[in-house]
């Protein structure tokens, strides 16, 4: 009796284990780390896509640095997401297929920024920053035409054209905006020659004018050198009369200064003393 009881127990405490489920600590495969690094850089470019549309929505005009700045931080996360993508593994079939809802979000989130960028377009363009609006959208595609190549190339060949399509969504959303300011910054470009500085130089008829004036102003006396005696003519005053007090001793001179009556006298005299 007692053997069967214990038996009894013995048989009931091993059923007991048996029902147990047996918990099993099991680490992610390399591929569905891959999967979610993809998708961790999926939702980081997300949230700067969502801080750009918040800056979009609260700019009403003026200073466009708060947009450009959360533009320039989008192209960032963009660049850094696809060399992370493009350093993890290739995806297998059933995990390239978990890209799809992601990528599909992050898509619609991009058209509705864009959509209302284009809202802001008449604000922006009167802030004189319309061409600088449109170099920022162009960098965000190239960007993200690169993060797409790089999702595409870690899905299996057979799911290339499937991916492709989706992950180029992100940069034909980004394209619209694109077009949607392509116009404005031709006309920008426009405007920015036609109101370059005009040159200063003189013109060859201005200097011409300049130069009679300066030659007028020039030959015109002052009321100052009216009274004023040039050095060379008192020069030419002091040699004239030196000139005439000390009369040069020349032949013609001496029989100048014996003609006349004073002349006379002086031979009549010569004469009787001899």
């Amino acid at each position: 009796m007692k053997f069967s009881l214990s038996l009894l127990t013995t048989l009931v405490l091993s059923a007991n284990v048996l029902a147990t489920p047996t918990v099993e600590a099991r680490s992610p495969t390399r591929v569905e780390r891959d999967l979610a690094s993809i998708t961790g850089v999926l939702s980081g470019i997300s949230d700067k896509v969502g801080t750009l549309h918040t800056a979009i929505n609260n700019y009403n005009g003026g200073d466009t640095q708060p947009v450009e700045s959360a533009s320039d931080s989008l192209v960032d996360a963009i660049n850094a997401g696809t060399t992370k993508v493009n350093g993890g593994d290739e995806l297998n079939s059933m995990d390239a297929l978990g890209l799809q809802q992601p990528v599909s979000d992050l898509k619609d989130k991009i058209q509705s920024t864009i959509s209302d960028l284009n809202g802001k377009k008449q604000q922006i363009v009167a802030a004189g920053k319309g061409s600088l609006t449109y170099n920022d959208l162009q960098k965000q595609k190239t960007a993200a035409l690169k993060l797409s190549d790089a999702i595409v190339s870690k899905v299996p060949d057979n799911l290339h054209d499937i991916a492709h399509s989706l992950a180029s969504g992100i940069s034909d959303a980004i394209q619209k905006g694109v077009e949607d300011f392509q116009d404005v910054a031709k006309s920008n470009t426009a405007n920015k020659v036609a109101k370059a500085p005009v040159s200063t130089a003189p013109t060859p008829a201005e200097t011409s004018s300049s130069t009679a004036a300066v030659s007028s102003q020039a030959a015109k006396p002052t009321s100052s050198s009216l009274f004023k005696v040039p050095a060379t003519s008192s020069a030419s005053s002091s040699v004239a009369a030196s000139s005439s007090s000390a009369p040069q001793f020349t032949g013609a001179a001496s029989v100048n200064r014996m003609s006349g009556p004073a002349g006379a006298l002086a031979i009549a005299a010569m004469v009787m003393a001899f």
